[in-house]
């Protein structure tokens, strides 16, 4: 039986293309913050709020781990890491310099 790939593994595999913006192909935004938002909005339908909390310079995301697997393809995953999307002990972050 193949194993269920998580979100945390997801992320790693794709930790070299971190902050790497210009591999990005189809760009919502110039700016990769704006085009992480943009591709998360479009990924999880709702009208609450994506961000749940803000401390220091890092945002993490109200966004259940299994939610965002349902939606997201791996394409998708790596383009958040491109963006500076991280996977920390709370779920997905990042920072917002």
């Amino acid at each position: 039986m193949d194993k269920e790939v998580t979100l945390k593994e997801l992320f790693e595999k794709y930790i070299d293309e971190f902050d790497n913006f210009n591999h990005v192909l189809h760009k919502f935004s110039n700016r990769p913050k704006v085009h992480a938002l943009i591709l998360l909005d479009r990924l999880v339908k709702g009208r609450s709020s994506l961000i749940s909390t803000v401390e220091g310079y890092t945002i993490s995301f109200n966004i259940p781990d299994e939610d965002l697997l349902k939606v997201s393809s791996e394409r998708d995953v790596c383009d958040l890491c491109r963006c500076g999307v991280f996977y920390d002990e709370s779920g997905i972050a990042m920072f917002i310099y």
